[in-house]
């Protein structure tokens, strides 16, 4: 029998292997039998209920499956006479091909091994109703390999694969778990419905596309992913804005680049070289400084009128929550010091609720319970440079140097990949993370690590990708351009030259890009349409910018250099105020 294989095996190895591998006999063991399956139809019945795991579909709509781990990628098709001989990312020995459920194929290659013959499967199950496994071992594999495929019940979805790779060194035992509505006892008489919308944004031109993310209701602008801005509805005109300077002295930044401002209700909030500035219906109100012992580390994001911001001190790291009375409660989320992170906007729920922040401190990705307060975490091995979650909200993708990581909210990590060169940005729709490095451009799915297309040269993004509510993806090029792209094609809809180095860009919900450009000691702000024509442009004094909004939907630019300002396009706040008192 599978678990007689097993044993067979576990006795050969060293006693820590062993273990670990007797744990997983004892479980195998401790499962209900099926009767006899049926490989032609992926058939069995199990404690009196007939399951059909053909049922099991990708989002391709496809019975195969794929997913990797380490240095592999992983494949089961149990249904439709199994995987084929050749197909991309796997060929099998000519002598080997026909009939396998399973392979194993190189992550940077093509050669494919079977891990387990459609012909050759033992069926059993465990627990009941939803959540309830089935366990299926396939045997017959190259040189006696084999597959532990269990496929969980899960009523929403047809099929989602993660490789957990070999049970042990040398146990030529690979682990496959799977979450159907297949596996569960009313099966999949209809496909599930598409996962609950996220909250409702301003309504755009046209029909949004399916990978566009949702703008929540506190968020009508989109900056590059991992920067965490947000604000209210940016209805940008097409004639020239009123330019209004708001005349804080913002003077320390002509060494250090600052975050973006955002908004709430009515409050704004603006770091500065000595703490968060807080401005109330355009007023500067309050200077709220950072503990002592502890500098910010992290851009502000902002639910309703309290903003939250990643401090560190020599000891710890912590996510301080900012109102427009100033710092006040705060939580540790890391047990060290860091001088770099990143928060994410909150994700929320169908009515705008908080429901967990998402940040990240040095090489430590972590998600807090609004409710609870409960952390997870998870370590990467590197300083994250960039993040940004799934429009579902069911995953983190984040990157460092040259690596792509995708985890859940749990803290699980689901993937690893690289790509070429050290990411310069990050983006996520619903099925794709897109990371771009100087001249390459790579989509790869969140469900499985695959790549799905790449741009490169002139035509790739170099920077600042952002995704529009129409579903498409801008970006700066390395030619002083700004270029829109198809995200599940990659094919390019638009470009444009800019007037100078794209600095910083933003998309508000009409679908417009308005864009910070500088040339020499100028500065340019320039709005597009989401067709890609040119709208207004403006200039100022300043060696860059960052762009923002500000409660009431306006669009601002901070323009940093000797003499720092923030100006506001669309109304006028002319009221003055100084960060050194």
């Amino acid at each position: 029998s599978a678990v007689g294989n097993r044993q067979q095996r576990i006795s050969k190895m060293a006693p820590g292997v062993r273990f670990g591998l007797l744990a997983l006999a004892a479980l195998v063991a401790a499962q209900t039998p099926c009767g006899t399956p049926d490989p032609a139809s992926a058939t069995c019945v199990c404690n009196g209920v007939k399951y059909d795991l053909s049922q099991m579909r990708g989002q391709d709509g496809t019975t195969r499956f794929s997913a990797p781990n380490g240095d592999y990628n992983y494949f089961l098709q149990m249904a439709d006479g199994g995987l084929p001989a050749s197909f991309p990312g796997c060929t099998f020995d000519p002598q080997l091909a026909i009939g396998n459920a399973g392979g194993q194929g190189d992550i940077d290659g093509n050669i494919c091994y079977p891990i387990g013959a459609v012909g050759q499967q033992t069926w059993s199950i465990q627990g009941t109703g939803q959540g309830q496994v089935i366990s299926v071992i396939f045997t017959g594999g190259q040189d006696g390999r084999q597959t532990a495929l269990d496929v969980t019940c899960d009523p929403t979805t047809r099929g989602n694969l993660v490789a957990r790779g070999e049970s042990a060194p040398g146990s030529l035992i690979y682990e496959l778990e799977m979450s159907s509505c297949a596996a569960c006892e009313a099966g999949c008489d209809s496909p599930p419905g598409p996962p609950p919308p996220g909250p409702p944004g301003p309504p755009p031109p046209g029909p949004p596309s399916p990978t566009s993310c949702s703008l929540s209701p506190s968020s009508g602008a989109v900056w590059p992913s991992g920067r965490g801005s947000q604000g209210q509805a940016a209805q940008v005109s097409g004639t020239l804005p009123l330019q209004c300077k708001l005349a804080l002295h913002l003077y320390a930044y002509d060494t250090a680049a600052p975050a973006s401002p955002v908004a709430g209700n009515t409050t704004d909030f603006l770091i500065t070289p000595n703490g968060v500035l807080v401005i109330v219906n355009g007023a500067p109100v309050r200077l709220a400084a950072p503990p002592g012992g502890y500098k910010i580390v992290s851009n502000l994001i902002v639910s309703e009128d309290t903003a939250y911001a990643l401090m560190s001190s020599s000891a710890d790291t912590r996510l301080y929550a900012i109102n427009s009375s100033g710092i006040g409660s705060s939580l540790l989320v890391a047990s060290s010091s860091t001088t770099s992170g990143i928060l994410l906007p909150p994700i929320t729920d169908a009515t705008g609720n908080t429901v967990s922040i998402v940040g990240s401190a040095g090489s430590d990705l972590f998600t807090v319970d609004a409710k609870t307060e409960h952390i997870s975490s998870a370590a990467l091995g590197g300083a994250i440079s960039f993040l940004a979650a799934a429009c579902d909200g069911s995953g983190v993708a984040a990157a460092f140097d040259s690596n792509l990581v995708y985890v859940d909210l749990s803290g699980l990590i689901q993937w690893k990949t690289t790509v070429a060169g050290p990411v310069t940005g990050l983006v996520a729709t619903d099925t794709l993370a897109i990371a771009t490095t100087a001249n390459v451009t790579t989509a790869i799915a969140l469900q499985s690590g695959l790549i799905e297309w790449q741009l490169t040269g002139a035509s790739a993004c170099s920077q600042l990708p952002a995704l529009t509510g129409h579903g498409n993806l801008v970006c700066a090029q390395a030619s002083n351009a700004v270029a829109a792209i198809d995200p599940e094609s990659g094919l390019v809809l638009w470009q444009l030259d800019a007037a100078g180095a794209v600095q910083d860009l933003l998309v508000d919900s009409a679908g417009n890009t308005v864009l910070v450009a500088v040339r020499g000691g100028l500065l340019a702000v320039q709005a597009v349409s989401a067709a890609g024509a040119p709208l207004w442009s403006t200039g100022f004094s300043g060696t860059g910018g960052r762009l923002g909004i500000v409660s009431g939907g306006q669009p601002a630019v901070l323009v940093y250099g000797s003499n720092s300002s923030l100006y506001v396009f669309g109304r006028c706040l002319c009221r003055t105020g100084d960060l050194r008192n």
